[in-house]
């Protein structure tokens, strides 16, 4: 169980802090779409 939280928090972490400085503005629409295309 500890195993699976070990791989499963970091990632919605990441997921969560995306969000966070998507909806304070920190980053742009050009910015996000960037991101994106980096990560595919």
């Amino acid at each position: 169980m500890l195993y699976v939280l070990n791989v499963i928090i970091p990632i919605f972490a990441l997921i969560l802090a995306g969000y966070i400085a998507g909806k304070s503005g920190k980053l742009s629409v050009n910015a996000s779409t960037e991101i994106n295309r980096f990560v595919v």
